[in-house]
């Protein structure tokens, strides 16, 4: 059996969002709003029902225009909070209702923060920014606002986070061949001790990163080695060559055995993410498309166009029944996918 969405996805409706594109869309849980930002130094807050923007602030405000871009952003468990990484280092949580106003600020890195994770109780906040040669993942008590935790990954570039359901291991990801770049390495919390390592994951890197609801399973994306060339808007490489990684993998987290390849997408895969259920994996392209695929059997089962740029994030509601992708092209659009159903 695999699955299908109940009905065909369908468009709900599109709107330009950021001037510099859109680099990261979150619903909060009560998926009512979502939450998006970009290179433009604005977190924006858009009514999930209309697409209508209800709040808007500069994250950076305080800063010169240097500091540009909030490359991570996510609400917290409990819907009260907004983080937000940026360039000059710190993390800002602002109070989601209020918007502008700011409840607290963490300095965790001084070359910047590139992704960022709420821990499922939202007793802790883990953030890293750039390295080149290994990443600290910091650990807050956000009830004290004190480190808690230092993990030194051994991995470099741009890495991803995520944490395991129940709170009690931390995955993380680089996208950089060297230095371990191409690995997933699991962590266990609070003590920040390594767990195991996933070696060789994807072929140049693991793009990003996120746990099943079950904990069982971690899938990671890959990205094409024509990205890490130095070339401008290299030719993207053909599907069956051997520098071509715009793949899924779904991993067994206890074993760490690969278990599943999606394989669909003509270039890098910028974000995934999984559905509530477990059911359903969202995956977004530099091949501007977002596509849908049955996490049980890895088909392919819905392709979603009209980006007219790199999908940059893609996120799925809490109740599984829409799908937000963001893009280069400036827009965010709101996808009606339903539940799924056997076939």
């Amino acid at each position: 059996m695999w699955l299908l969405p109940a009905q065909e996805p369908q468009l709900r409706t599109s709107f330009t969002a950021h001037a510099k594109g859109v680099g990261r869309v979150v619903f909060s849980p009560d998926g009512k709003t979502l939450a998006s930002a970009n290179g433009d130094r604005a977190i924006k807050l858009w009514e999930v029902a209309t697409g209508k923007l209800t709040m808007s602030w500069d994250a950076m405000e305080e800063l010169p225009p240097k500091f540009s871009g909030v490359p991570c952003l996510a609400f917290s468990p409990d819907g009260k909070s907004i983080a937000a990484g940026s360039a000059d280092g710190a993390v800002r949580i602002w109070d989601a209702a209020e918007g502008k106003k700011k409840i607290a600020t963490l300095k965790p890195n001084p070359d910047g923060v590139i992704a960022l994770a709420y821990k499922p109780d939202g007793k802790m906040l883990a953030a890293v920014g750039p390295s080149t040669t290994s990443a600290t993942v910091l650990l807050w008590d956000l009830a004290t606002g004190i480190v808690i935790q230092k993990i030194e990954t051994r991995q470099s570039g741009l890495p991803c986070i995520a944490f395991g359901p129940d709170g009690k291991t931390l995955a993380s990801a680089s996208i950089v061949i060297p230095a371990g770049g191409n690995s997933i390495k699991l962590w266990e919390i609070p003590t920040g001790n390594h767990i195991a390592t996933i070696p060789d994951a994807q072929k140049f890197g693991v793009k990003c990163i996120a746990f099943a609801p079950d904990g069982k399973t971690l899938a990671s994306s890959g990205i094409d080695f024509s990205e890490t060339k130095p070339a401008k808007n290299p030719p993207p490489p053909k599907l069956d060559s051997q520098w071509h990684d715009g793949e899924i993998k779904l991993w067994n987290v206890m074993t760490l055995k690969h278990t599943a390849t999606f394989k669909g997408h003509t270039q890098t895969v910028n974000s995934i993410a999984i559905s509530p259920d477990g059911k359903l994996l969202a995956s977004g392209s530099k091949d501007k498309t977002v596509k849908l695929w049955d996490m049980a059997t890895g088909t392919c089962i819905a392709t979603l166009s009209g980006h007219t740029e790199a999908v940059l994030t893609v996120a799925i509601s809490p109740d599984g029944k829409m799908l937000a992708s963001g893009s280069g092209d400036k827009t965010i659009k709101l996808w009606d996918v339903g539940p799924a159903k056997g076939k």
